[in-house]
């Protein structure tokens, strides 16, 4: 889930309020679901890893509008090909979002290393990215409250 309050944030800001709901299996399997409230917007991420393993991670969010809906979802697999749609809801319809193929995860490392080399701009500023953190910190404090 963490690159989820990236996007989010990035888009809408800080949200307003935060609910979270998660359940454990064991150690190593858990769901979380987060709704963030927004003037007037709904943005909803959720992860999961309590299926076979084969079945990987689900996660993703939808972010509801007053004109329409953005639903990103995506599968992280241990096939090591993660993937993702982005899909537009509006009164016109839905539309898949084009979106360049690639591995996220590569894309991101190839960004930083480009950044690095002076190739690129960062795309990422400080402030997204404390922006993010605290988003994530926030949702982790509901998940694990201390005890």
């Amino acid at each position: 889930m963490h690159s989820d309050p990236d996007l989010i944030t990035r888009a809408l800001g800080m949200p307003d309020q935060v609910h979270v709901t998660s359940v454990e299996r064991d150690a190593d399997a858990g769901a979380v679901e987060a709704v963030m409230a927004f003037d007037g917007a709904l943005a909803r991420s959720s992860v999961s890893s309590l299926r076979p393993m084969p079945w990987g991670g689900r996660g993703g969010y939808t972010a509801a509008f007053t004109d329409g809906v953005l639903e990103w979802t995506s599968a992280m697999g241990y096939d090591g090909q993660p993937t993702g749609t982005l899909t537009a809801y509006s009164d016109k319809g839905a539309h898949e979002v084009e979106l360049p193929a690639a591995d996220q995860y590569t894309a991101m490392i190839d960004h930083v290393l480009a950044v690095l080399r002076g190739e690129a701009d960062n795309e990422i500023s400080p402030a997204s990215a404390l922006a993010a953190l605290e988003l994530t910190c926030q949702i982790d404090q509901q998940v694990n409250p201390a005890t």
